[in-house]
C-alpha cells in the first residue's frame, strides 16, 4: 500500500494499492505520477483475461504514457495529448508483440485522471472505473464501455434483454496493437477541496459497490482510513485482481 500527498496548484493527497485477489498472477497496473511539469497522472490499467500477458499490455501503457507526457514537458493537457500517447501506448504494445510472439493479442482497459494546473480530465477505455465523490455521494461514474452498455444507450435494448445476451460483458473499448483506440474523456468542471476521486479496477466491484462507497464516505472523510476500510474488505474476498487509487483534493497552504 502507498501513501504520498502532492502539493501544487491543484492539490491531492493519494493512497492506492494494487493486489492479486485470488488470481495466478496480477494483471493490474497502476501509475501514480506526478511531473517536474506540474502534470498529475493517476491511472489504473486492468490486462484484460482470456488474451495473453494482459500483465505486459497493462504494464506498457502505464509506462508509456508517463514517458510521453516526461518528455514532452507539457504544462497542460489537451485531448490531443492524451489521444498521442495513447497511440503510442498502443504502438509499443505492437513493437512488444513483434519481438515476442507470445504476447500477441494483448489487451488493456484503463481509467485514469490527468491534472494540471488549469483542470481535471477523467480518461477511460473498457471496465476500468473512475468516481468523483463528494460529501459522501456519487456525482459521476465512468459507464463500462461493454457490448451490454452498447446495446443499451446506442441501440435501446431494455435491461432484461441485456441481461440475457451471452456477450454483453464483451469489452468494446481497450488500448491493443490491432484496435482503434477510442477512449471516452470528460472535463470535470467543478472541483472543491475535499472531493474524492476513485480510480479502480472491476475487481474492486465485486465487493466494494456503489452503496459500500456511499456509506464509507459519509462515515469519513480521513484517506487513509477510507483505503484500508476498502481494501479490508475485498481482502480475501475478491477473486479478480482489485486495484485503486484514491485522491482527495487539498488547499495548498
Amino acid at each position: 500500500m502507498m501513501t504520498e500527498q502532492y502539493s501544487t496548484n491543484l492539490g491531492f493527497q493519494i493512497e492506492s494499492f494494487s493486489e492479486i485477489g485470488k488470481k495466478p498472477n496480477n494483471e493490474d497496473s497502476i501509475l501514480v505520477c506526478k511531473l517536474e511539469s506540474g502534470i498529475h497522472l493517476y491511472m489504473v490499467c486492468d490486462g484484460l483475461g482470456g488474451h495473453p500477458a494482459g500483465e505486459v499490455a497493462s504494464q506498457i501503457t502505464c509506462e508509456t504514457i508517463r514517458d510521453y507526457f516526461s518528455q514532452s514537458k507539457l504544462e497542460e493537457i489537451k485531448i490531443v495529448d492524451i489521444l498521442q500517447s495513447l497511440e503510442a501506448a498502443k504502438e509499443a504494445i505492437k513493437v512488444k508483440e513483434s519481438a515476442y510472439p507470445e504476447t500477441l493479442g494483448m489487451k488493456t482497459t484503463l481509467a485514469g485522471i490527468f491534472a494540471d494546473k488549469f483542470g481535471l480530465k477523467i480518461v477511460w477505455l473498457g471496465d476500468s472505473i473512475a468516481f468523483h465523490i463528494r460529501d459522501g455521494k456519487i456525482m459521476f461514474q465512468t459507464v463500462d464501455h461493454s457490448y451490454g452498455n452498447y446495446l443499451m444507450y446506442q441501440k435501446g435494448f431494455s435491461q432484461q434483454d441485456v441481461a440475457l445476451h451471452p456477450k454483453r460483458h464483451k469489452i468494446t473499448r481497450v488500448v491493443a496493437a490491432e484496435k482503434e483506440i477510442k477512449p471516452e474523456i470528460i472535463d470535470v468542471e467543478e472541483i472543491k477541496e475535499g472531493d474524492f476521486f476513485l480510480i479502480c479496477s472491476d475487481g474492486l466491484l465485486e465487493q466494494v459497490n456503489k452503496t459500500v462507497i456511499e456509506d464509507r464516505f459519509t462515515k469519513t472523510t480521513e484517506i487513509k482510513e477510507l483505503c484500508i476500510n476498502i481494501y479490508n474488505t475485498c481482502k480475501n474476498k475478491t477473486k479478480d485482481n482489485f486495484s485503486m487509487i484514491l485522491l482527495k483534493v487539498i488547499r495548498n497552504r
